[in-house]
């Protein structure tokens, strides 16, 4: 990940590094954030296009970062307060260093569900989309479908609970 290796290769751990850093890491999530939301969107109209058997076409769905409703570049400096956090609990630097590299992990994985989310909201919303329900399709799974998805597979769900992975198929 860019991110991670940008992050183990910083030299200055002081406030001159973290803005540098957060605003690095802030520019490269809002474009992979409006990217996956932009995904998102071509994968509701291919689904609905094979549902309908005519031509969906996308919304052009569009979402700016600052999803968890704080800038990014503020969220991006957490890693650093959990390097900070660890040395002054008495690790070791490359131990703090190893938590905060964590931290960032994470907060990257977030940002991307939040992005995958926001662009089906928006584009179930666009293509007036109330319902869904999932689709279990074992052949896009390497080990099979999990119990709880076929399980899942069986219900229909109001789009407001649309989560990452979901295969839908519209009810509308």
């Amino acid at each position: 990940m860019l991110l991670l290796e940008r992050f183990n290769n910083i030299t200055a751990w002081n406030s001159t590094g973290v803005n540098e850093f957060s605003a690095f890491a802030a520019t490269i999530m809002d474009g992979a954030q409006s990217v996956t939301a932009r995904m998102v969107d071509v994968y509701v109209s291919q689904i609905l296009s094979e549902i309908s058997g005519a031509r969906v076409n996308p919304k052009g769905i569009n979402i700016t970062g600052n999803l968890r409703g704080v800038p990014s570049r503020e969220v991006y400096a957490r890693p650093f307060v959990e390097v900070w956090s660890g040395l002054k609990d008495g690790l070791l630097f490359d131990e703090a260093k190893q938590n905060g590299a964590s931290r960032l992990s994470e907060i990257a994985d977030d940002d991307m569900s939040l992005a995958y989310r926001e662009g089906a909201r928006k584009s179930f919303a666009a293509n007036k989309i109330t319902k869904f329900r999932r689709v279990v399709r074992p052949e896009l799974s390497k080990g099979g479908t999990c119990p709880l998805c076929h399980l899942a597979s069986g219900n229909t769900y109001n789009r407001s609970l649309f989560c990452r992975f979901t295969l839908i198929a519209v009810v509308r």
